[in-house]
C-alpha cells in the first residue's frame, strides 16, 4: 500500500511509513499544548481512505482520479465520542476546514459513507491496531468546558498541526534537499537575551540626558516585569521611550524564565515591520542571521518575483514559522489565527508557548476587536502564551466582553512620569475651518513647519 508516488529516486512513499511519520511529527506538535494524543491518531488516520484500490491504480497511473482519501479516517474520529468534532481536521487536511454543517450534510450522502467504510474495511486488516483509540485524553482540561469557541480554537490547532506534520513528512519523501534546508535553531531563549544585554550595553550603556534615562529605566523595568507569571501584560511607552527593544527584552527574559519557546512580535504597518526586522536582524548578526524571520505580503511578494535578499530557510521557516523571533504584520497573525486554508495554518501550532508582542494595539480595528481579543484570551487560558500590549496610547480593550474579566499586568512603572519626561510638543487644536493662506501664514512665522492635509492635492495647493 502506497500514500505517494515514486520520488526523483524511484522510491515510493509507503502508505504505513507515512501515517507513522505524520503520527510521530503530529504528537510532538500537538504536546506542546495538551493536545498531543489527538493530533497522533489524526495523523494516523488522515489518509487511511488511500487504501482503496481506486487510489492505488490512481497512484499506479491506472486511473485519472483515486476518489476520496479523507473520509475513511474521518469516520474513524466519530467513532470516539467527544471527539467527533476532530474529524473536520482530516476531511479538511487538503481543501480546508469545511464549517460543520456542510460536512454533517456531506457524509449522509450513503455513496461517500460506503466507500469510505469499504476503505477502513480494508485498512484494519491491512494495519492491524491503526485503529487504536487516541493514547490519552483527547481535550485537555478546560476545552469542552469553555464552551464552542473553545473547542473550534482546539480543532484548529489541531488541524495545524496535522497539516504542517502531513507537510513535512511528504516533503521529506519528495524532496529530501529542501527538507534539509529547513533552518534548525538550537540558540535558546537565555543566550539571545545575553546577546541582547550586550548590544544594549555597547548601543546606550554610556548614554546621558533625558531620554538615555528614561529609556534605560523602561528598558530595567521590562527585564523586572519578565518574572511575572504568563498571562496579559500592557507596555505603555511613550514614542521614542525605547519601546522596540524594551519589549524584546522583556519577551526574551520572560520565554526564559518560563519556558516558552518562541517570541511573534506582530506590527499593524509594513513599514514599521520592516524597521522593527532590521533592529532585530542588527542585534542577531545581521540579515542572514537565521534567528529572526521577517514575514509579510512584501518579503512574499519579494521571494515571488525574484528580489528578495534573505536565503531560502527564510522562506521555508515562513511556512509554519518553526523559528525563535518572528516579526510579522497583524493581519498576518491574526489571518493565520482564524484561517480555514492548510497553508495558512500550518504555523498556528507554533504560537502555542509563544510570547506574542502587539505593537500599535490600538490598530486593530474596531469591528474585528471582539473575536481578536476572544482569540487572545484563548491562546493565553489554554496554549501557554503570554500577550504583550504594546503602545503609546494603550486601548481601553477591558469594555470589550470578551476581555472584560482580564487582567492585565502594567510592565512599566508610573508610565505618566515618562510622558512628562518625554514631552516635546505642545497642541493647539484649532475645529473651525481655515483658509490656505491662514495656514500659510502660520508656517511662513515658524523657522520649521510641518502641514498634514488630507490629499496630494491639498499639498500641491
Amino acid at each position: 500500500m502506497y500514500a505517494h508516488s515514486p520520488n526523483r529516486s524511484g522510491r515510493w512513499h509507503l502508505l504505513e511509513e507515512h501515517l507513522r511519520g505524520t503520527a510521530r511529527r503530529a504528537f510532538e506538535f500537538g504536546d506542546v499544548f495538551g493536545g498531543g494524543a489527538a493530533a497522533e491518531a489524526l495523523g494516523r488516520w488522515h489518509d487511511l481512505g488511500k487504501v482503496h484500490l481506486d487510489f492505488q491504480a490512481y497512484l499506479a497511473g491506472n486511473r485519472p482520479r483515486g476518489g476520496d482519501h479523507k473520509l475513511a479516517g474521518a469516520l474513524l474520529v466519530q467513532e470516539f465520542g467527544d471527539a467527533a468534532l476532530l474529524s473536520l481536521a482530516i476531511e479538511g487536511h487538503h481543501g480546508g476546514l469545511p464549517e460543520l454543517g456542510e460536512f454533517t450534510a456531506r457524509i449522509k450522502l450513503e455513496e461517500n459513507v460506503a466507500r469510505a467504510r469499504g476503505a477502513l474495511t480494508s485498512a484494519r486488516a491491512a494495519f492491524p491496531g491503526i485503529d487504536a483509540p487516541p493514547a490519552g485524553e483527547v481535550f485537555p482540561a478546560g476545552i469542552l468546558a469553555g464552551g464552542r469557541h473553545a473547542w473550534e480554537h482546539f480543532v484548529r490547532m489541531v488541524f495545524s498541526a496535522l497539516v504542517d506534520a502531513d507537510f513535512l513528512d511528504t516533503e521529506q519523501h519528495f524532496d529530501s534537499q529542501r527538507a534539509a534546508a529547513r533552518p534548525r535553531v538550537d540558540t535558546s531563549m537565555a543566550e539571545m537575551l545575553a546577546v541582547l544585554l550586550r548590544d544594549q550595553e555597547r548601543q546606550f550603556g554610556h548614554a546621558a540626558g533625558g531620554l538615555a534615562e528614561a529609556r534605560r529605566a523602561i528598558f530595567e523595568d521590562c527585564l523586572e516585569a519578565a518574572d511575572r507569571p504568563p498571562g496579559v501584560f500592557r507596555l505603555t511607552v511613550p514614542t521614542g521611550g525605547g519601546k522596540t527593544r524594551a519589549g524584546l527584552a522583556f519577551a526574551l527574559k520572560h520565554a526564559a524564565r518560563y519556558g516558552l519557546r518562541r517570541v511573534i512580535i506582530a506590527v499593524p504597518f509594513i513599514s514599521i515591520t520592516e524597521q522593527t526586522a532590521a533592529v532585530y536582524q542588527e542585534i542577531f548578526g545581521g540579515a542572514g542571521q537565521t534567528l529572526v524571520l521577517e514575514h509579510h505580503s512584501g518579503v512574499q511578494a519579494a521571494d515571488q518575483d525574484g528580489t528578495a535578499e534573505r536565503g531560502p530557510w527564510a522562506r521555508l521557516a515562513a511556512e509554519n514559522w518553526d523559528m525563535p523571533l518572528i516579526v510579522t504584520t497583524t493581519v498576518q497573525l491574526l489571518e493565520s489565527l482564524f484561517a480555514d486554508r492548510p497553508s495558512d495554518t500550518r504555523k498556528i501550532h507554533n504560537i502555542a508557548g509563544s510570547v506574542i508582542v502587539l505593537d500599535e494595539a490600538q490598530s486593530i480595528p474596531s469591528h474585528l476587536l471582539g473575536p481578536t481579543l476572544d482569540m487572545l484570551r484563548g491562546l493565553v487560558e489554554h496554549y501557554g502564551v503570554t500577550v504583550v500590549l504594546s503602545t503609546a496610547t494603550q486601548p481601553a480593550f477591558e469594555v470589550i466582553p470578551a476581555f472584560k474579566d482580564v487582567e492585565a499586568t502594567s510592565i512599566v512603572r508610573d508610565p505618566g512620569r515618562w510622558y512628562r519626561a518625554l514631552e516635546r510638543v505642545e497642541y493647539d487644536i484649532r475645529l473651525e475651518p481655515q483658509s490656505w493662506d491662514t495656514i500659510a501664514g502660520w508656517l511662513g512665522d515658524e523657522r520649521q513647519a510641518l502641514a498634514i492635509v488630507n490629499t496630494k492635492a491639498d499639498a500641491i495647493a
